[in-house]
């Protein structure tokens, strides 16, 4: 617990430094370029464009830096709060240590969900209504010299009008019942955290993640089942918006392009908002135990009315995990090279 103490104040000092030295160097190279471009004799256009691209470059680190400085600079109480959750957190996953395991069994449960899937769509794929086709085939035999003509009858597989409707019910299906898992995974996950912290005694807590997944299908099974049924519902929108760019991307104006340009970035934005949204209402119904639209209208007012500390914990507490799977994922290495 020291040691993520300690780590996450070293982050916010490397950060500060960085936001002073990163603006410096750039004003230095701008400066030995200007320096020698104002020495030569003959200067060319493109030297001069190289001197004016490195000071916007300049302003622009310098302008991003002090923000960020004097965001650590008066948001230091914000990260005091977040290493305080970091801890908590660290000490209840030490003391719930089969919690480690549960994103390999859900990761079974998702390739188990991909080949029912993949298993089905063979299915649909192969399909349709056997229609025949005949053709008038010329044959000629070699010993008489004689032509003949017979028909020949082949037999194809003519998808049935409805088959569109079908692959859209059956995406829709993978999307629904994936984020379903993964929806049950994280109020599994709520539901284990909230037992454990809510439980003054600790000793009395036992299987608190079988608990868990035990509250999920007891009680709020239908509650993962709207919230992931809206993120599908999203995802499917942009299928469609992606099948309809790609069917008329020849016959597309600049501006009809640009049109369905923006309407996805803004459908994929809305998929974002909503996941995170979702995963904080699971939180809250476990915590609470209500339905899924008051949790949902609760914690948009408990988000709304603390943006600046929900910022600064998802933004630099999601940078701190960052760092720690890279350190796990570069140890191994380190230790064979060395």
């Amino acid at each position: 617990r020291l040691g993520r103490q300690i780590m996450i104040y070293a982050i916010a000092l490397i950060a500060a430094v960085a936001c002073i030295a990163g603006p410096a160097y750039f004003w230095y190279v701008w400066y030995q370029a200007k320096t020698e471009l104002e020495e030569q004799t003959v200067q060319y256009q493109s030297q001069i464009d190289n001197v004016e691209t490195l000071m916007i470059y300049a302003i622009i680190m310098t302008v991003v830096c002090v923000i960020v400085l004097l965001l650590i600079i008066f948001l230091r109480s914000r990260i005091g709060l977040m290493v305080t959750l970091f801890k908590e957190a660290g000490f209840m996953v030490m003391r719930m240590i089969i919690i480690l395991f549960t994103p390999i069994v859900l990761a079974l449960f998702l390739m188990a969900w991909a080949a029912l899937w993949s298993f089905v769509s063979g299915f649909i794929y192969t399909h349709g209504a056997a229609t025949d086709f005949p053709i008038a085939r010329t044959f000629s035999e070699t010993n008489d010299n004689v032509d003949f003509t017979k028909e020949v009858t082949f037999v194809y597989f003519k998808d049935n009008d409805y088959i569109l409707y079908v692959w859209l019910y059956h995406l829709f299906g993978l999307y629904w019942g994936t984020e379903f898992l993964l929806a049950c995974h994280e109020m599994a996950i709520a539901g284990a955290f909230v037992q454990f912290y809510w439980t003054r005694d600790k000793r009395k807590v036992h299987f608190p993640v079988l608990r868990g997944i035990w509250w999920v299908f007891r009680y709020h099974l239908g509650t993962v089942a709207f919230g992931s049924c809206i993120i599908a519902i999203i995802q499917l929108i942009r299928t469609i918006l992606a099948y309809i760019q790609n069917k008329t991307k020849d016959s597309q104006s600049e501006f009809v392009k640009y049109l369905l340009y923006c309407l996805q970035c803004c459908l994929w934005c809305f998929e974002k908002v909503m996941k995170f949204i979702n995963r904080n209402a699971y939180i809250y119904t476990a915590f609470k135990g209500t339905n899924f639209c008051s949790s949902c209208k609760k914690v948009f007012g408990l988000l709304m009315s603390n943006l600046v500390r929900v910022g600064v914990i998802n933004c630099v507490g999601s940078f701190i995990l960052f760092i720690g799977k890279f350190m796990v994922a570069s140890l191994p290495e380190f230790s064979v090279t060395s």
